[in-house]
């Protein structure tokens, strides 16, 4: 499959970190998606939250960079570029998306159940004092 790059919104509040289920993926994934040609990561993360959870996000600014095994195939890697950001409006699942749901995490979250790159991000959220 490859390496590929993605941009990770992490929306916090109240030390709880806004997570999505995906339907064909058991671990929890962040909202996010991978940039277009052409595409800035703050424009990649504004379109990727408005198709996934339809609504906006503003205050972006960026957290960290980590590299993982992929979760779809361990043999690549993925490059996860992690901003912070507001959501304006409530997060909403459309019928016809493959998110499912949302739900929100805090430090006692298992991270075990997360893909590679979001455990690193998660234990540096703890870390921070983030979550």
């Amino acid at each position: 499959m490859g390496n590929i790059t993605k941009v990770a919104v992490l929306p916090i509040t109240d030390k709880k970190l806004l997570m999505c289920r995906k339907r064909g993926i058991e671990a929890l994934i962040n909202l996010g998606g991978r940039v277009e040609e052409g595409e800035t990561d703050t424009a990649c993360a504004e379109r990727e939250v408005l198709e996934e959870a339809q609504c906006g996000v503003e205050n972006l600014h960026h957290y960290t960079t980590v590299t993982a095994p992929r979760i779809d195939d361990p043999h690549s890697q993925i490059e996860l570029r992690c901003y912070f950001g507001d959501l304006t409006g409530e997060p909403t699942v459309r019928e016809s998306d493959s998110i499912i749901g949302f739900t929100h995490i805090d430090r006692t979250y298992d991270s075990t159940k997360l893909p590679p790159a979001m455990q690193k991000v998660f234990a540096k959220l703890i870390s921070d004092g983030y979550l």
